[in-house]
């Protein structure tokens, strides 16, 4: 629950960020990063609720979502993000 919890507040504020600021392209930048934390701890809820396991760090985290049947349609999308943050 804490996973998911930080997930969706890092999704809401990235969010909020693009939307009120002047300054969008630093605005942008920041909100890929955090964007990618929100990402990171849906990953972690998820594969605690599945098959409870918490990664150790990114590296692992990445190749959870490459091993994991359940994760193949957005793993490209998860090591994008990964990439631009």
């Amino acid at each position: 629950q804490a996973h998911l919890a930080t997930a969706i507040e890092n999704r809401d504020f990235a969010h909020a960020l693009i939307e009120s600021s002047d300054r969008r392209a630093v605005a942008a930048r920041w909100a890929a990063v955090i964007a990618c934390y929100s990402a990171v701890h849906y990953v972690n809820a998820s594969l605690w609720e599945r098959l409870r396991i918490e990664p150790a760090n990114h590296h692992e985290r990445v190749e959870f979502v490459s091993r994991v049947t359940d994760f193949q349609s957005m793993r490209r999308h998860y090591v994008r993000l990964q990439a631009i943050a």
